[in-house]
């Protein structure tokens, strides 16, 4: 998430309604968690999150269940640097 975001950085994740370009934390199932941004929102049943980081020439895509998205992201503290 360069260069929104960075290694250290504490960041405070809420559930509540998400909407296009909030950053969320993802349930990536076995892999772990995700912290991407929304990029597109299709409705239906199911919904379908894609998400995408903000470092475009390393960040993959990845296309998710509303059901995965855990919070958004409404607190970031800086890390010491």
């Amino acid at each position: 998430m360069l260069p929104t975001l960075h290694n250290g950085d504490w960041l405070l994740f809420l559930r509540w309604p998400f909407d296009l370009a909030d950053i969320v934390l993802a349930d990536f199932g076995e892999d772990g968690y995700l912290v991407k941004r929304i990029t597109r929102i299709v409705d239906g049943n199911p919904t379908v999150i894609k998400l995408t980081g903000d470092n475009t020439e390393i960040s993959g895509t990845y296309l998710m269940l509303k059901e995965d998205i855990l919070g958004v992201m409404v607190c970031r503290l800086w890390r010491a640097r």
